[in-house]
């Protein structure tokens, strides 16, 4: 247990020496989510953050590719049906269905514009049932891997699958060819299409779909939007 991985990994990614490297822990006191958002961290989820070179693609792109690859890895592993709510998460839930949060990600940069750049990329992802310690408002919005895999795999493979699959994504960010075919990967996945949105709480029109550099496409009245940042909230799930 400790307060927060992405914190130490923070630390330990001052020394260049540490890219490849990662932190784990069974649970956390002080998990941070988006915007200094708390994370629920209880005992029983995948906790970790990697110190990685940071790829050249633009930041808004970054933690979509690496929503992605978790997404496509939960359906080509367990059949778990997913999709990427921008900026940052992973959702589940099949048609018709209200969507639910399973995993999160969350990227600091560390000394960006120099040959030295370098990320710490943190991923929380729900594997055990939450318990009933977790805020119900949390529990209503948030699923696991246990309600739709079983037997649940054992959270040392859970681990293993999800870095394989965030180094795979970052190989390809890597490449600015390989690019645009994340980005398309990404919009094919956004959830919430032809949905109304509200960022930082206020309506701001109907998600359309990702622009070039990761950034999210609304439509209002006025015309097309375009958000960089911002929390995004979704008030008519089915």
């Amino acid at each position: 247990m400790v307060d927060s991985t992405q914190r130490i990994a923070r630390v330990l990614a001052r020394d260049p020496r540490t890219v490849g490297d990662r932190v784990i822990a069974r649970g956390q006191t002080g998990g941070r989510g988006q915007r200094e958002q708390a994370w629920a961290s209880p005992t029983g989820g995948l906790y970790l953050s990697l110190i990685r070179k940071a790829p050249p693609a633009t930041a808004g792109i970054v933690p979509l590719a690496l929503g992605v690859a978790l997404a496509e890895l939960l359906e080509r592993r367990w059949s778990v049906p997913s999709r990427v709510r921008w900026p940052n998460d992973v959702m589940v839930g099949r048609p018709g269905a209200r969507p639910r949060k399973i995993s999160g990600i969350l990227v600091d940069g560390i000394e960006m514009n120099t040959p030295r750049a370098r990320c710490v990329i943190g991923v929380g992802v729900n594997v055990a049932p939450l318990p009933p310690s977790v805020p119900p408002e949390i529990q209503g919005l948030a699923t696991c891997l246990a309600d739709w895999v079983s037997p649940l795999p054992p959270l040392e493979e859970v681990e293993e699958a999800t870095v394989d699959a965030i180094d795979s994504a970052l190989t390809d960010l890597e490449r600015p060819e390989r690019v645009p075919a994340c980005l398309a990967r990404a919009r094919a996945r956004l959830d919430g299409r032809g949905q109304r949105a509200l960022i930082d709480g206020r309506p701001a029109g109907r998600i359309d779909t990702l622009g070039e550099e990761g950034e999210l496409l609304l439509v209002d009245v006025l015309g097309p939007r375009r958000i960089v940042t911002g929390r995004l909230t979704i008030p008519n799930d089915p």
